[in-house]
């Protein structure tokens, strides 16, 4: 639902800020949004974005489970049929033990209160699977009172009973497997008594498993379900919120000290390039002058010459190695107030 508003939210504001985009362009290059720092109205808008994706839609657990089912499931794990206080006696308990032995089939007995409505009036298949989530090893069969059907049984297949192990899968014990056993029990079963409705389906997975040539799969002890999460706290929410704003609005005041930190060096460079661009120029218009003067008049004359001659070379040398452009500056402004004696 998220995504079809922010497609719906997309298609009313991309097309005018696609319209305006020289103007948007030069807005967002302003080094202030809504007359503050552009890096922390990022940081803020950022931080506010993850903290709709982490607690905006938090993710959906697993469906808590009804009490009937916990009770059904602690029930079983003692053996194949769990008889809950209250529940109709159209069951031959002992005798529903020693038909199933310890295959992996477990039977629930609910009491007789109405389970809660539920989609397509389907409340007896939904406690079967409910149930099955904890049982997910063998094959169950509910009996609970259903809105439409009164007390009525409902069989469903645990998403672990199928596996590589017992060379078995959960489609060969779908709507189909029911059909020979749900025709065989009809003619016996009554609404006071529906032991045989459990004795062929026992019969038809045996027949099942011989079809399959695999040997008889055996009950497993059912684990008890694992406990509840425990729910966020309006507290934790706030101080994560905070952190996660915190974090973002930091992130982008680093990036900004970054960004200015790395410009400043960049300006630092640009302007050492130029000064060694123009003490280039100097000393090329000093090499005529130094390297090819008039013929001296005296010795002294001759001497300054040479002076000058070292000391044009001295520092040509120091700038061709790259040495402190000040340095450099300073003694090439001596040298060209020798020159200008």
């Amino acid at each position: 639902m998220t995504a079809v508003w922010l497609v719906i939210a997309a298609m009313f504001i991309v097309p005018p800020l696609w319209k305006h985009r020289v103007k948007v362009w030069a807005y967002l290059r302003r080094p202030k949004w809504l007359g503050l720092p552009r890096w922390l109205v990022l940081g803020v808008v950022v931080g506010v974005a993850l903290g709709y994706v982490f607690f905006g839609n938090p993710v959906q657990g697993p469906k808590p489970l009804s009490p009937k089912a916990l009770a059904a499931a602690e029930g079983l794990r003692t053996g194949s049929v769990y008889v809950a206080p209250g529940a109709p006696p159209v069951v031959d308990v002992e005798r529903v033990r020693q038909v199933i032995g310890d295959r992996p089939i477990v039977v629930a007995m609910l009491d007789s209160t109405p389970l809660p409505p539920a989609r397509m009036g389907l409340e007896g298949q939904d406690m079967c699977e409910e149930i099955a989530e904890i049982a997910a090893t063998n094959l169950v069969i509910t009996f609970a009172m259903e809105n439409k059907d009164g007390y009525d049984s409902s069989y469903c297949v645990g998403k672990q009973f199928g596996n590589a192990h017992n060379g078995l899968k959960n489609s060969d014990f779908g709507f189909s497997f029911l059909v020979a056993p749900e025709q065989a029990w009809q003619y016996r079963a009554t609404e006071t008594n529906k032991t045989p409705e459990i004795e062929e389906f026992v019969l038809a997975f045996d027949a099942k498993i011989a079809e399959k040539n695999v040997s008889i799969p055996r009950r497993a002890v059912i684990q008890p379900p694992a406990p509840a999460p425990d729910p966020v706290q309006t507290r934790q929410i706030v101080t994560s919120l905070g952190g996660i704003m915190l974090a973002s609005v930091a992130l982008f005041a680093l990036l900004h000290v970054g960004a200015l930190l790395w410009r400043r060096r960049a300006d630092r460079q640009s302007g050492m390039d130029t000064r060694r661009i123009e003490i280039d120029a100097r000393i090329s218009s000093l090499s005529d002058d130094v390297l090819h003067p008039r013929r001296p008049h005296d010795a002294a004359e001759a001497e300054h010459q040479a002076e000058l001659a070292r000391r044009y070379v001295l520092v040509l040398k120091e700038f061709s190695d790259r040495g402190p452009v000040s340095e450099v500056d300073r003694e090439l402004s001596s040298l060209e107030e020798m020159v200008r004696r």
